[in-house]
This record gives structure tokens, C-alpha cells and sequence, in this order.
């Protein structure tokens, strides 16, 4: 079987490392982009320069989503802010000039920054750049418009004010951008190329510590939308109980394939049991893998209660601990329990 990765993912950025809250989420995403690099550094020496060895180094791991929708929450992790609500915002009213002046009802305009509140007035398509003290008269507020400026005196205009908005969400985008570092799981869709088959599971990027870049752009045209586009890069991460004295285990990430309605084993077409070796009477632990027809992987000790493990004379496994012990040579047998076809011989030494 064929499988195939199509479309874009589903993506959900958490606050951190044990996802226990949600920063952000979309399922409309126009690209997920996911670019591992690595660098190379030659050691070359001798006659003719010839190549003696090559090491690795700057390994990067960066991600791109572009989303077709606007979300103020993957802004706000990008910029390093939070949500917070209520907000001056602009507004606008209908007003019936008397005399030239009009009266606004029901709202309460606001100055900003420390102003006074003021009125823009915009009749027959044009606006006045001039604004208007607003005046209090009673609950309401008052705007008194210029004969200079040639509107009938008994007019119907448009008044524009800032006044404050309680239902309004808004960022605020510091001098100093930090970007959040968010845990970040992109899940997209696998397909088959055998008949009938459609969506036969899903592949899923896991980058559990995912620094935000901090550069944001959202363009309006006339003729579109505003596409928001959100970049960042892996850093280093230490899984719960990997870490170790010596030796680093830090990951970037995990690329994870999952099958519906499928045990570990469904597509596997042969087990792989390693051979052994170890003092006579030693417990040593069994490693078996699963071939696929396209890669093997080692099964965990969940996976090998799945199995069946039988040794030869002499040779005894313990399934409680998965380790066999041996007195003399002799081989190793595993077969997957509920499909006993799928089987395989290691061998085991005495040294």
C-alpha cells in the first residue's frame, strides 16, 4: 500500500509543554510548510585534498503556516502578547442636523490619549478633517456644525467619535517583540492509492518547543483577502525521563503516522528478532522489530505483550520483564499472538 500526504494540516499551538492550554487553532490553512536542514563540514586532508570525514552540525528545524483566516490568538503568541478586551474604537451615528447642531443619544464619546472627545462630520460623500468638540447636554452628547462649512442647516449627517468598545479584543505589539514559545501540532491527512480506499489515517508534526519568529504581515488588497502568515524555528527540547547525566537526548520534534481501525502490526510482513549474547544464566533483554515493506521500527514493551516469544532448549523468556535467559546456545522464537503468521528467529550465545 501506498500512502500519500495531502492537503493541509489542522494546527493547534499550546501555551506549553503539557498542552494544557490552548493558544490557537486552525483548520484553514492555505500552506503548512515543514523544513529540516542540516549543515555539513568536510575534513579533507592529504595529497589531493580527499575527503577524511564528514560531521554534521546546525541542524534546523522551521516551520511556515499560512492561514486564510484572521486569528488575533496566533498574532498575539507571535508578538509575545496576550488578548485583553474593551478598547476605543471608532464609531458612528446618523444624526438629524436643527439648526446645525445635531444630538448624539446613547453613547458616550471619548477622548484619546488624554483629548478631549471630538466629532468628524461627513456629508454628501465628503469629510470634514476639522473635528468638533462634542458637548455634554444632559445624557447626551451635542456637535455643532459650521455654517462656513455650506451644510443645510436641518441636514442628515454622519458624526464619527471613539468611544469605548466592551466586546472589543485587541493586542498590543511591543517595541521589544519577544515571540511566545509555543508546544505546536500540525495534523494532516494520509490516503491510499488502493481501490476504494479514501482517508486512511493521518500524519502528525509535534514540535514541542516552537519559537515564534515575531514577523507578522497582513496585506488588504481591494480585490482579496489577508492572508496571515505565522513562521518559527524547533529549539531543543528534552523529553520527560530521556534525560541523562551524560550524553544529550534533546529532539526538535516527532513526525508521527497513524492508521484508522489499524493495530501495530496490521501492515507488517515480518518480525525481526535480534540475536544475543551474554553470560550463561543472565537476563538480557529482547529486541524485536517490525518490517513494514517499506522500514522497520523497534517495538516497545507494550507492543511485544502482542507477541508470543518461545525459546529452545535452554533458553527461557520471561514475559513479565521481556528478557530471556540461556545456559546454552539456542535460538529465540516471536510471533505476533492473533496473527501467527507473522514470525521470527533470533539466536542466543553463550559468551
Amino acid at each position: 500500500m501506498k500512502k500519500f500526504l495531502i492537503g493541509v494540516a489542522d494546527v493547534r499551538l499550546y501555551a506549553d509543554e503539557q498542552c494544557t492550554s490552548l493558544v490557537a487553532s486552525s483548520k484553514t490553512m492555505l500552506n503548512n510548510t515543514v523544513d529540516i536542514t542540516n549543515s555539513a563540514v568536510d575534513i579533507q586532508g592529504g595529497k589531493g585534498n580527499k575527503l577524511q570525514k564528514r560531521f554534521f552540525t546546525s541542524a534546523m528545524m522551521n516551520l511556515t503556516l499560512t492561514d486564510c483566516r484572521f486569528d488575533l490568538g496566533m498574532i498575539a503568541a507571535n508578538v509575545g502578547s496576550e488578548i485583553a478586551s474593551s478598547f476605543t474604537v471608532r464609531k458612528e451615528m446618523n444624526v438629524t442636523l436643527n439648526n446645525y447642531v445635531g444630538t448624539l443619544t446613547g453613547v458616550t464619546p471619548v477622548g484619546v490619549n488624554g483629548g478631549a472627545a471630538v466629532g468628524y462630520v461627513e456629508y454628501d460623500g465628503e469629510i470634514f478633517g476639522e473635528g468638533i468638540a462634542l458637548a455634554t447636554a444632559g445624557d447626551n452628547y451635542t456637535i455643532t456644525v459650521p455654517q462656513s462649512w455650506g451644510i443645510p442647516a436641518n441636514a442628515s449627517v454622519c458624526v464619527s467619535f471613539n468611544a469605548i468598545d466592551d466586546s472589543a479584543r485587541y493586542i498590543t505589539v511591543p517595541a521589544n517583540i519577544i515571540p511566545k514559545v509555543v508546544y505546536a501540532v500540525l495534523e494532516a491527512d494520509l490516503a491510499s492509492d488502493e481501490a476504494g480506499e479514501g482517508v486512511i489515517g493521518r500524519a502528525t508534526v509535534v514540535v514541542p518547543r516552537l519559537q515564534l519568529s515575531g514577523t507578522q504581515s497582513l496585506a488588504l488588497t481591494s480585490d482579496g483577502y489577508a492572508q496571515q502568515e505565522l513562521t518559527g524555528s524547533a529549539l531543543a527540547f528534552t523529553p520527560s525521563g530521556t534525560a541523562q547525566p551524560c550524553g544529550s537526548k534533546e529532539i526538535y520534534g516527532y513526525i508521527v503516522e497513524e492508521l484508522k481501525n489499524a493495530a501495530w502490526y496490521s501492515d507488517v510482513k515480518a518480525l525481526i528478532v535480534s540475536d544475543l549474547k551474554g553470560a550463561s544464566g543472565d537476563a538480557i533483554p529482547v529486541v524485536v522489530y517490525a518490517f513494514n515493506g517499506q522500514y522497520s521500527f523497534l517495538l516497545t514493551n507494550k507492543q511485544l505483550d502482542d507477541l508470543t516469544i518461545t525459546g529452545s532448549d535452554g533458553v527461557t523468556y520471561t514475559k513479565a520483564a521481556h528478557t530471556v535467559s540461556a545456559t546454552k546456545a539456542g535460538t529465540i522464537t516471536a510471533k505476533v499472538t492473533s496473527k501467527p503468521e507473522l514470525v521470527g528467529v533470533g539466536n542466543i550465545t553463550i559468551g
